[in-house]
This record gives structure tokens, sequence and C-alpha cells, in this order.
């Protein structure tokens, strides 16, 4: 499957590769996609989940600031990398807002990676149905 930190290495990758290309401050880019989801919740329900979209970065920020000196940018990095969902706090930083769009588009890449593996499933569990009907 894939963990958190599958997922914060994957918006790092891209987010350095974007940021260099763009030749911005890819070192600071690197660090905040790095902790952009440093947090430890593993809800099963669907409700906690959403919630968890609102009020996770705040708890990155503040767990990667007990642990790391961060920068003002890094700090924005992690703590706006959910807007709009997160309206309260808009990217301060091109760098900012480069992580929080590469962190979209690997949410919704990985979605669809996770879909994929479970239509699989089904569609494995139906063809051995239907042999089995038809031996």
């Amino acid at each position: 499957g894939l963990t958190r930190m599958d997922h914060s290495l994957r918006v790092a990758y891209y987010s350095y590769r974007a940021a260099k290309v763009l030749k911005l401050n890819y070192k600071e880019v690197a660090v905040g996609a790095l902790l952009h989801d440093f947090f430890h919740e593993d809800y099963e329900e669907i409700p906690m989940r959403i919630y968890s979209m609102f009020t996770h970065a705040k708890k990155s920020l503040k767990n990667s600031s007990e642990l790391f000196e961060l920068s003002d940018m890094q700090k924005d990095i992690i703590e706006a990398h959910m807007f709009p969902i997160s309206f309260y706090k808009p990217p301060k930083y091109l760098e900012s807002w480069i992580v929080d769009m590469v962190d979209n588009c690997v949410a919704v890449s990985e979605a669809f990676y996770a879909a994929r593996r479970h239509l699989g499933v089904a569609a494995n569990f139906l063809l051995l149905v239907v042999l089995n009907y038809w031996r």
C-alpha cells in the first residue's frame, strides 16, 4: 500500500524538480514538502478523515517545529499545503504554491492507484465466481 511516507517522498521529489526548473528555492521546497504531512492519525471513520483534511496542516507544522528549526518559507509550505481546503491560510510564497499543487496532483494519482488495485481485486473475484459457476 501507499504510506504517508511514500506520499511525502513523492511530493518532495516532484516539488523539488519543479522548483529547480523554475529556479526557485528548491532546498526549502524539499524540506517543507517532506514535512508537509508530518503527523500521526490513522482514522478509519470517514467523518474523522474529512475533519483531518482541515486540521492536519497545523498539526504537521506543530510537530515539525518541535523537532526542527524551520524557516518562514518552510513553515508556510507546511501550513498552507491544504489551500483552498484550509482557506484560512493561503500560500505566501511561490514555493508554497508549488508544493500545494504537487501535493494535490500526487494525492489524485495515489487515489487512482488505490482504486485500480481495489478494482483489480474485485475483477479477479468476479472472474473466480464466473469460472466456478461454469464448472
